[in-house]
């Protein structure tokens, strides 16, 4: 079976155990999280060192990884066999091993649990196959094929509330929204930064966005998050002066250029939302509560509901933003990302271009 990692889903995943799981994605916290949770299911906490075993695919032969898997516990209700980096089965030159794991699977026993894990960083889009189609077949026949999707930024957010909650702190919602965003989507290092301002915020309840500028670890993002709100207010000048700070940061204006047009983007259709809900008459005040009708019209990414606590200001903003100008926005974003890639008009220089593209928004009529 294939199934797609959820927290709710634990209970269908892990009860009963499959003989069999093929873990690949893109998020390989969530698989450090479904590990520890099958771990907890699968061993006796006071046997665990003796049933269970983590094995590397490139240096064990399938014989070996089956072996460990089909020896009987001792007194846990699996024997639980972990193998890392099973993207190896991958390689040309792996295939017959590949194949001899597959054949292997189907003759585990129900006190077997064999745990295939391919690391984010191996992922590749495009692909028919997981590993290859013989041994993505016997997980399926005899287990399950699990994904681990990347969470989304309203996901982020709640992952960093609920975090946060765990150890006895509310944190304010642009806190969050700060550190998840500056995150980049990675969740050890959104883990460790929020870590940090857990620990500066002491005895106090609530960690500010104060406590996470003072412990980040991140200044560029600082200052790319005052450029994107600077161009958003048609401050051209002091839009400027941030560029050429943030430049001083990252020397590699593609990366600059990639993350900045990301960012006007994404504040882009969140001001047009903001603009559409206005003209119907949507207070922000509402954002919380939409009726299910407005929502079905909205964006499932970079939803205005999921920035509710940001909405009065957006809803602001948006006055300045009308149709036509985010129109405008929209096309001189794609025109700067096509010339920076070599298609289009423009310069070869990434840095006129971007400059290009913070006037031509800062003076849009």
């Amino acid at each position: 079976m294939d199934v797609v990692f959820h927290r709710e889903s634990l209970p269908a995943l892990f009860r009963p155990l499959q003989r069999v799981y093929l873990f690949h994605g893109e998020d390989d916290f969530q698989k450090e999280e479904a590990l520890h949770l099958l771990r907890k299911e699968a061993l006796d906490e006071s046997f665990a060192e003796f049933d269970s075993q983590t094995m590397e695919a490139q240096s064990s032969a399938p014989e070996e990884i089956l072996a460990a898997a089909g020896l009987a516990p001792f007194a846990s209700p699996v024997r639980l066999v972990v193998v890392e980096g099973a993207e190896a089965y991958r390689r040309r030159e792996r295939v017959d091993e590949a194949d001899r794991l597959a054949t292997g699977i189907a003759g585990l026993g129900a006190s077997s649990c064999l745990v295939l894990v391919v690391g984010a960083e191996e992922e590749e889009s495009g692909r028919k196959t997981i590993l290859n189609a013989k041994l993505d077949a016997a997980v399926r026949a005899h287990g399950a094929v699990v994904s681990f999707r990347a969470l989304s930024e309203e996901a982020l957010r709640e992952w960093v509330h609920l975090r946060a909650r765990s150890a006895g702190k509310q944190i304010e919602p642009e806190a969050a929204e700060r550190l998840a965003l500056a995150s980049q989507g990675d969740r050890t290092a959104l883990r460790n930064e929020l870590e940090k301002a857990i620990c500066y915020s002491g005895e106090r309840p609530s960690i500010t966005l104060e406590d996470v500028q003072a412990t980040g670890s991140y200044d560029p993002e600082d200052v790319m998050f005052k450029l994107v709100e600077a161009i958003t207010l048609q401050n051209a000048d002091r839009s400027l002066r941030l560029l050429r700070e943030l430049l001083r940061y990252d020397t590699r204006p593609q990366s600059v250029s990639g993350k900045l047009i990301a960012l006007l983007g994404r504040q882009f259709r969140l001001l047009w939302q903001a603009g559409e809900l206005q003209r119907q008459r949507v207070p922000y005040m509402s954002l919380r509560n939409l009726p299910e009708e407005v929502l079905s019209e909205l964006p499932a990414e970079t939803n205005i509901r999921s920035m509710a606590w940001k909405g009065r200001e957006l809803y602001q903003q948006a006055q300045r933003w009308d149709r036509r100008r985010l129109h405008v926005a929209f096309g001189l974003l794609l025109d700067c990302d096509l010339a920076n890639k070599g298609g289009g008009e423009g310069s070869e220089d990434v840095v006129i271009n971007i400059e290009l593209l913070i006037i031509r928004l800062c003076a849009c009529p």
